[in-house]
């Protein structure tokens, strides 16, 4: 069992020698004796959300519904212009929806909406998958909400997949 000046010896040990980066510059990162190169420290540019499903609505309660949303983290000093690719199992790609997410602003994007995804509709009840493309390092987070009868049944939420 590791004691918590033990613990705090290997924190500091870490920090000294894999320092914070800049943002967008990727992070060197010792692992044993060989060093790596990982993600920038404030996100990446492009992420994957394979599993996405909009669930039609189980009733009319307009606060409790079916829903996704995908939460874009742009914690950078200039707005993220994002483009969202949408892929599907049994149709064509909708690819280069454009949004826009503020410099050092949070957004949840509600799928469901069609205004906050430039006016498109996903259709209920088919899987399909989203790329995101930011032209400054964002991070993703995918959350979907199943409800019915004003409850909510479940809150599914994951980070998206990180491209390098």
């Amino acid at each position: 069992m590791f004691t918590a000046g033990l613990t705090r010896s290997i924190a500091a040990s870490f920090l000294l020698t894999n320092s914070v980066s800049s943002i967008g510059s990727p992070q060197r990162l010792l692992r044993g004796d060989r060093e790596e190169e990982t993600m920038p420290t404030n996100g990446a540019l492009t992420w994957l959300i394979p599993d996405a499903y909009l669930a039609a609505p189980a009733d009319d309660d307009p606060i409790n519904k079916n829903h996704e949303s995908i939460c874009i983290l742009n914690v950078t000093p200039d707005d993220a212009n994002v483009l969202l690719d949408f892929y599907f199992e049994d149709r064509e790609a909708v690819e280069g929806i454009a949004i826009t997410v503020p410099a050092k602003r949070c957004p949840h994007v509600r799928l469901d909406k069609p205004e906050q995804i430039a006016g498109f509709e996903i259709p209920f009840d088919v899987p399909y998958g989203v790329r995101l493309r930011s032209d400054v390092p964002i991070v993703v987070q995918y959350s979907r909400m199943y409800a019915s009868g004003g409850q909510i049944e479940s809150l599914i939420t994951t980070i998206a997949y990180p491209v390098e």
